[in-house]
């Protein structure tokens, strides 16, 4: 096989050269400009899927358990969560989509992929995972790296229908720079060989777009190495690809290594808070959501639970609404990038007039591409599109009990 040595070369590892590209996943604009097209595409998508999440859940809840219709709606509801995993799946393509980096020892990731691989093989896959030599240490977001190389073992079972063996590697690599090699430095590389059917010289060179498949038609659900192209990107690292027909595949993940010296407090992420949810006593909220579709979803989820909503469509039309209202508000949602003036903008106007007014803030980006994209104050409160009604309530209830004195009303 042919892969990346130790010296960033390509190296012949077993006779005769096999088909080799090297993907470089900081300054590839083509597969930049792929991804955003893609992800522009998922947000489309989420907008559309929003109000059918939403309405589908409401539906459910109004027909009993034994009812001709219940299984019906039962699927359509399966369906469409399976279609929000599928759009959540294509935004992680979005090139200004951010990651959180934390120090992180290889041997320790390691550790944490194994019972997740394990898991999703099937009986006539054999995982072989090289014991881990080294200590160094990656600033890695360790969910989205363990997340390449599940996609990655995803990809080499499927390319092996009739079983064999996927091999992990973890090894480190100076870089000497120049054409073909790795930029100067110490890298670490995560290495998956399998022992599937492999890919021609023409499939190859088209591996990392979004929009070609390297599966056999019916098999897998695609998506898997631009989504870890995507990953890697964020890490500033490279990824290398090797295969040839009937020979297998070889993956080469290279991300930059940092410092060896490390604090216990370094190495792990902090742990999320947990909140108090309170239960719904119908408090009154503005929706401001430019999108008509997902604005009447959100409403009528909201008034079906018996929250008292009033709904706009722009951030304009919502400081008139909250000028002109003498009753209290208790919850104003809005999305965060809208026409004319954003999220942002419009709450800073809103908190003139209502200062300690909650905000739960909306958006097709997730929190890290927001940050990304240089918004001046990132959501505290957040949800992600497209949600079901249970995410909204969730939502809700959690920014409600935040607030002083907490509750629903």
């Amino acid at each position: 096989m042919c892969a990346i040595g130790r010296d960033g070369d390509v190296d012949e590892g077993d006779g005769a050269p096999a088909p080799s590209t090297l993907f470089d996943a900081v300054s590839a604009s083509r597969a930049v400009e792929l991804d955003a097209l893609a992800a522009r595409i998922a947000r489309d998508f989420a907008n559309l899927l929003a109000p059918v999440l939403g309405g589908v859940t409401l539906l459910g809840e109004e027909i009993p358990e034994g009812h001709s219709l219940r299984e019906r709606v039962d699927s359509i509801k399966q369906a469409a969560a399976a279609a929000r995993a599928f759009a959540q799946r294509v935004a992680m393509l979005d090139p200004r989509r951010g990651v959180t980096l934390h120090r992180a020892e290889v041997r320790a990731l390691a550790r944490e992929w194994l019972p997740t691989l394990r898991t999703q093989l099937r009986p006539d896959v054999t995982l072989d995972l090289v014991p881990v030599g080294i200590a160094d240490i990656v600033r890695a977001d360790r969910h989205q790296i363990e997340h390449a190389i599940v996609e990655l073992v995803a990809n080499a079972q499927d390319a092996m229908p009739c079983g064999g063996m996927v091999r992990i590697e973890v090894s480190s690599v100076e870089g000497e720079g120049g054409p073909g090699k790795l930029p100067v430095g110490r890298w670490v590389c995560l290495r998956i060989r399998d022992s599937g059917c492999g890919m021609d010289a023409a499939l190859l060179a088209h591996a990392f777009e979004p929009f070609v498949s390297t599966k056999v038609p019916g098999s897998g659900a695609g998506l898997g190495l631009p989504v870890v192209a995507a990953i890697v990107r964020q890490h500033g690292g490279l990824v290398a690809l090797t295969s040839r027909p009937g020979a297998g595949t070889t993956a080469s993940l290279f991300l930059p290594c940092h410092i060896t010296q490390t604090h216990p407090r370094d190495l792990t992420p902090p742990m999320g808070t947990s909140v108090t949810v309170a239960s719904a006593t119908g408090p009154a909220v503005l929706v401001v959501e430019d999108n008509a579709m997902v604005r009447r979803s959100i409403d009528v989820t909201l008034r079906a639970a018996g929250y008292r909503v009033t709904s706009v469509d722009s951030g304009q039309r919502c400081l008139e609404a909250v000028a002109r209202r003498d009753e209290p508000l208790d919850l104003l949602i809005t999305d965060v990038i809208m026409p004319e003036m954003s999220g942002e903008e419009m709450i800073r106007r809103v908190r003139e007039l209502r200062p300690e007014l909650p905000v739960l803030f909306i958006s097709g980006y997730d929190r890290l591409t927001l940050a990304k994209r240089k918004q001046t104050t990132v959501p505290e409160h957040f949800l992600q599109k497209p949600f079901d009604s249970e995410d909204l309530f969730a939502a809700v209830r959690a920014v409600l009990a935040a607030r002083p004195g907490g509750g629903d009303g």
